[in-house]
């Protein structure tokens, strides 16, 4: 091989190892942070409260999402509605699912709910977290 004939070949070489490199991309350093969803049972106060303290915590909206089960008091819709919540972010393709899920309720008189055993049960086996208010969230 002529001198023009190597030296054409290491060029061609360095440019192919210069757009290999181009195109690789160095990983990310920070660690992901952890999308919580907050299921209350309020239509209002709550939601407001909720999205108050991640505004001062600077958190993104991304990050903490609130659902109301917009007035229903029951703790065992709450815990129904976290989970379609969960099973609609796993099946989409564009929301991320959620690394923690909260069910957020009131309970004035446990006797005068019914539904609560059912409600704990159901969401200890789904992992879910909850914060039970007595006498009330406000």
């Amino acid at each position: 091989m002529s001198p023009k004939g190597a030296q054409s070949s290491r060029i061609r070489d360095s440019n192919k190892a210069r757009a290999q490199h181009a195109l690789t991309r160095k990983a990310g350093k920070k660690p992901a942070r952890p999308v919580i969803l907050i299921v209350c049972e309020g239509r209002k106060t709550e939601p407001m409260y909720f999205g108050t303290l991640r505004r001062q915590l600077g958190l993104p909206s991304r990050q903490i999402r609130v659902r109301s089960c917009k007035g229903q008091t029951d703790p065992l819709q709450v815990v129904l509605l976290a989970h379609r919540e969960q099973h609609n972010a796993e099946s989409s393709a564009t929301q991320a699912s959620y690394d923690e899920i909260w069910c957020v309720f009131d309970v004035e008189q446990p006797e005068q709910s019914p539904h609560l055993p059912s409600a704990i049960e159901r969401a200890a086996s789904h992992r879910y977290q909850l914060a039970i208010s007595n006498p009330w969230f406000e």
